[in-house]
């Protein structure tokens, strides 16, 4: 009798074991299913990471390369043929013949670096010019410089008290206006 009921528990131990070791078993499934799909979604996100890299690298890339952008706003075809063709190596050349050319940049979405105004022009002179831009939201920062023939005193000083980064008297020596523009842009 002791011997069958000794026999008996170890079967039933037995039993306990092989049920433990199957839900044991059935556990290290479930926990090697998770860590595959965690493996896929791991894998997944790292070829997503890298297309949002190589993506973001394009556009630094692209961002970091662009020339600064240089609005000359003269109506005289000549002054903005040769000024473009001084600086245009170096950077965006914009041009525009007149004040109301110019704003319509600006109203368009243009942004430049820097603006060179003349001030003596037709229907819209450069001091108007120079106000209503300043004026625009999100340019006050751009630096406007005076790109005139005019010597007046009376002019330079309103240029100053108006905010101007520089007056520059045409003609200009190309290379004067190379250092000049390179300051003022930078």
């Amino acid at each position: 009798k002791t011997l069958v009921h000794e026999t008996d528990e170890l079967i039933k131990t037995s039993k306990e074991t092989v049920e433990g070791m199957n839900e044991i078993l059935i556990g290290i499934n479930q926990i090697s299913s998770a860590v595959g799909l965690v493996n896929e979604m791991s894998n997944e996100n790292n070829k997503n990471f890298e297309a949002v890299k190589n993506e973001t690298g394009k556009f630094v890339d692209s961002i970091g390369n662009e020339k600064k952008k240089i609005l000359i706003e003269d109506d005289e075809p000549p002054v903005l043929v040769m000024v473009k063709g001084v600086l245009q190596d170096d950077y965006e050349v914009i041009t525009a013949n007149s004040g109301k050319e110019a704003l319509s940049l600006f109203y368009d979405g243009l942004v430049p670096d820097l603006i060179l105004l003349d001030l003596v022009m037709p229907g819209m002179d450069g001091w108007d010019a120079f106000t209503r831009i300043k004026n625009l939201g999100g340019l006050h920062n751009t630096p406007i410089a005076l790109f005139t023939s005019s010597n007046d005193p009376k002019d330079i000083k309103q240029a100053q008290e108006m905010g101007a980064v520089d007056y520059i008297k045409k003609p200009c020596d190309q290379d004067e206006l190379l250092r000049i523009v390179g300051k003022l842009a930078n």
